[in-house]
């Protein structure tokens, strides 16, 4: 593995586990710190690795057009190919006895986040759970600040809940969302609580946002 030169890193879709992905280009940039580093992303979401410092290239492309760049020549630049968004079609289509380079898939009877540690071990890099990182650029650092003022979110310190996913048998229970807000009230009442979804989400959002609460939620919904 001391030949790694150009990594590239796949992971399309789903906010949560793009952001989820952050602390592994960490632990790759510490293991590879002269390798060239690319992020293979949707469109819609490069704007939350784009300013990554662990990252020297996002690559993004359309959804209709992430088969065409898997199984295109393009693959042979990179030395290893971390798959951590585990396409079938990928696994099928490459292949490590084939190319130079190593492609390395998740296991799917696992969680999707100890999947990413996985894919990690496998290519012989070491790394523990660490925090996530969301690096934005100044331009929409200085817009989210004029947004927090203007929504009277206090700039020291606040919780986010986003309680629904992109499919609904992932979503949590409400209730539990309730009792986690109390805990993390109760335990740092200095933090704002701030609650975000959409206006469609709202109608399912009743037992959430009106429940009692220590201190006022931020209601963004």
């Amino acid at each position: 593995m001391s030949t790694v030169k150009r990594i590239l890193v796949i992971r399309l879709f789903n906010l949560g586990d793009i952001i989820n992905v952050t602390p592994i280009l960490r632990a790759i940039r510490l293991r590879f710190p002269e390798a060239q580093i690319h992020f293979l992303v949707a469109s819609r979401f490069e704007c939350v690795v784009k300013h990554n410092p662990y990252i020297d290239k996002t690559i993004a492309v359309q959804r209709k057009d992430y088969q065409r760049f898997i199984r295109s020549k393009r693959l042979l630049d990179y030395d290893l190919v971390l798959d951590m968004h585990g396409s079938v079609h990928c696994s099928k289509s490459t292949s490590a006895e084939k190319y130079r380079w190593k492609y390395i898939v998740p296991n799917f009877n696992l969680h999707v986040t100890c999947n990413f540690y996985k894919v990690l071990e496998a290519a012989g890099i070491d790394a523990s759970p660490s925090p996530t990182e969301i690096h934005l650029s100044e331009k929409v650092l200085k817009r989210t600040r004029r947004i927090q003022s203007s929504l009277g979110i206090e700039s020291g310190g606040y919780v986010v809940v986003h309680p629904f996913t992109s499919n609904m048998s992932r979503d949590w229970p409400l209730v539990r969302y309730v009792e986690w807000i109390h805990a993390i009230q109760e335990r740092y009442p200095d933090l704002q609580t701030v609650v975000l979804g959409t206006s469609q989400e709202r109608q399912r959002s009743a037992v959430l946002l009106e429940a009692s609460y220590r201190f006022p939620i931020v209601d963004l919904m």
